[in-house]
């Protein structure tokens, strides 16, 4: 279990953002994480559940629709 707890220069070479970004993340609340001191203690899980939360839905182009919706009718 040790292991899944991260500070954020790690959680920021793991997401490969900029340290102080993870430090905003945690505050915002994007991230969950355990301020101790100065210093936010990250699980891995949180980071999985943060990568899941910002992927975009793929794009499809107008002529990828109609060809799916014209097959329908």
């Amino acid at each position: 279990m040790i292991d899944e707890l991260l500070n954020t220069k790690k959680a920021a070479e793991f997401l490969q953002l900029d340290q102080s970004r993870i430090r905003q993340l945690c505050i915002e609340g994007k991230i969950e994480a355990e301020k101790i001191g100065r210093d936010w203690i990250i699980k891995k899980e949180a980071l999985n559940d943060y990568i899941k939360s910002t992927k975009k839905p793929k794009k499809i182009s107008l002529e990828e629709i109609a060809e799916k919706y014209s097959k329908t009718l």
